[in-house]
């Protein structure tokens, strides 16, 4: 199982690059580009976007061969609280 540390870790990554991509509304991104971000835990990171999409901070839709991901944006408060949240609450 992924130590709770990396999961934390990748959760934040992974909300912060698509705010940073800006994700939301119109445009999505490759859930598939997301996770080989990762390389060599990409197994971890498609655990946590499962969990950010179980959430409803990410959403999902299924096009062709790959799945698109974007941020909820009614959900943008908590998405913002966790990208500032550094481990420990040290900034």
């Amino acid at each position: 199982s992924m130590k709770k540390i990396t999961y934390f870790e990748i959760r934040r990554v992974i909300l912060e690059r698509l705010l940073s991509e800006r994700c939301f509304g119109q445009k999505q991104m490759k859930r598939d580009s997301i996770a080989k971000f990762y390389r060599e835990s990409k197994h971890d990171a498609e655990k946590v976007i499962d969990k950010l999409i179980a959430n409803g901070l990410v959403l999902s839709k299924s096009k062709h061969y790959d799945s698109h991901i974007w941020l909820n944006m009614a959900r943008l408060g908590e998405i913002r609280k966790i990208i500032l949240e550094r481990i420990g609450g040290l900034t």
